[in-house]
């Protein structure tokens, strides 16, 4: 029981440093990487934007994402399963 008790809470603990320092490394890849576009905008919202609806694979991939996560035990499946929708429609 102890055993259990211990991998999970190294599990979770892993996961907690890990997670921040994904985040901010894509904030400071996104920064690094940023250049003017061709078409002459220069609002990074707008340039995700369209790379993002451009090519349908990567809304359609995270449709899938958010219902696989729906379907785990603990996750909030309602919220999971609406952005799922939200992606692929």
């Amino acid at each position: 029981d102890a055993a259990v008790t211990y991998s999970l809470l190294t599990v979770g603990d892993g996961l907690v440093a890990q997670i921040p320092a994904l985040l901010v490394a894509v904030a400071a890849g996104t920064m690094v990487t940023r250049v003017g576009s061709s078409d002459g905008t220069s609002d990074l919202g707008k340039q995700i934007t369209s790379q993002l609806l451009r090519d349908s694979r990567a809304l359609a991939l995270a449709a899938v994402i958010m219902v696989g996560l729906a379907v785990v035990p603990g996750f909030p499946s309602l919220v999971f399963l609406i952005l799922g929708a939200c992606f692929g429609a």
